[in-house]
């Protein structure tokens, strides 16, 4: 699973949690999404990665392996519409610290390191007022990349030396 879908699912269980809306109403940022009826959340969760100021990690083992460790913060805009926007991405904001939620996202491998204000949107959307909220949340993790790597397993090497008309020659294996 790649971490644009990990982050989008774990969201989407925590707005679910924390509001009882269903799968049907918590879709993602999609162009020509259809507009669920009622309330409903959108995940926008494709906001480029960060690179945290840490130095990534690189680590090469005997077996081959090469593993790249990166700390990422990817923010991520949360929108909700419907007769009680306002009040249930409130619900939203307020949750991050219960138990159940940080569980949620430690399964994730996630953080959430902010959450930020609740905006008031709302408009008139053709001859209606629709309440809409925004909210953004920053979200961390460690990005792990595992390559195999050829090795050399021995190497065979001579040197020729002229030492003023005399030469000398080494030869040799090393493991």
């Amino acid at each position: 699973m790649n971490i644009t879908t990990q982050i989008h699912d774990t969201l989407h269980a925590w707005i679910k949690a924390v509001t009882g809306l269903s799968d049907g109403h918590i879709i993602p940022d999609k162009e020509n999404s259809p507009e669920p009826t009622g309330n409903f959340f959108v995940i926008n969760s494709t906001v480029s990665d960060v690179p945290i100021g840490l130095e990534d990690e690189v680590a090469y083992a005997a077996s081959g392996q090469y593993t790249l460790r990166a700390i990422r913060e990817r923010r991520v805009s949360l929108h909700a519409y419907g007769p009680n926007a306002l009040a249930l991405m409130s619900m939203v904001q307020l949750t991050p610290d219960l138990p159940s939620v940080r569980r949620l996202f430690a399964a994730a491998r996630l953080a959430v390191i902010d959450v930020g204000n609740v905006q008031d949107l709302s408009a008139l959307k053709s001859a209606r007022y629709e309440q809409r909220a925004q909210m953004d949340v920053r979200l961390r993790y460690t990005l792990t990349l595992t390559e195999a790597v050829t090795t050399i397993d021995s190497i065979q090497f001579g040197v020729s030396v002229n030492l003023g008309g005399v030469i000398d020659t080494v030869s040799g294996q090393a493991p």
